[in-house]
């Protein structure tokens, strides 16, 4: 969990301090989290995910997509046309899965760091 949690700061640009300020999970809590000497709380965790715009399943590492399903689900259907485009331009690139989730995870990413500004 602490790797995902050390890549959205490096992506946001944003230092553990400002995402203990901003969530009150505290300092202390972030390290033992860093060291391995607890486990976060679903509580915690659940803020910090929300603070970085990503799902649960993102942060704890069960999902390689940063979005919701929702999210996901929303941004096909408003893009289909686009999705269509892309999926036969991904299929003549011959890109595997690997990049496929890559590249979706990088424009989740993307829009939510967007969505904010």
């Amino acid at each position: 969990m602490y790797d995902r949690f050390e890549e959205l700061l490096k992506v946001r640009n944003v230092t553990p301090y400002k995402v203990s300020q901003e969530t009150g999970v505290s300092q202390p809590t972030l390290s033992d989290w860093k060291r391995g000497t607890s486990t976060p709380k679903t509580d915690k965790l659940q803020k910090i995910a929300d603070y970085f715009g990503v799902s649960l399943d993102y942060l704890i590492g069960k999902s390689d997509i940063p979005g919701t399903d929702e999210d996901v689900k929303e941004i096909l259907s408003k893009k289909e046309g686009l999705y269509f485009k892309f999926a036969k331009t991904a299929e003549e690139l011959d890109l595997s899965e690997d990049d496929l989730q890559f590249i979706m995870q990088t424009y989740l990413l993307h829009k939510k760091h967007r969505d904010k500004e």
